[in-house]
């Protein structure tokens, strides 16, 4: 069992998953992949949601649905947007594996160069 103050083990099967733990894990993986400032927005409109009256919360959920159906360019506009968004970052991702894969290979192949002494038959 974990004592107050001792820092979660996470290889540990018997620990339980709290609230700031899992904060913890989605503020991390979202620093890791770059999404911070999406999940700060995020999070300020959700604790603005809850701050607002119960009948403002459900006059606005409406006014947006009711806009995205009244005014169908939105939402293509939105759909769009995001498959090119998609593909740009897709391209980018592709672009950045490969340039770290052949340096991979190339920090590979010297080392074992320094090795052996010599190169080494590859599968290129």
């Amino acid at each position: 069992m974990q004592q107050k103050g001792e820092p979660l083990a996470y290889n540990n099967r018997n620990t339980s998953m709290n609230f700031w733990a899992a904060l913890h894990g989605i503020i991390l993986a979202s620093m890791s992949k770059g999404q911070l400032p999406l999940v700060i927005l995020g999070g300020i409109i959700i604790f603005m949601l809850f701050k607002m009256p119960e009948k403002d919360v459900s006059i606005l959920v409406f006014l947006v649905l009711d806009k995205v159906f009244t005014f169908p360019v939105l939402g293509w506009t939105l759909f769009v947007l995001s498959g090119a968004g998609w593909f740009v970052t897709v391209k980018i991702q592709r672009r950045i594996h490969y340039k770290e894969m052949e340096r991979v290979v190339s920090e590979k192949s010297n080392a074992q160069k320094q090795l052996y002494g010599k190169n080494q038959k590859t599968s290129r």
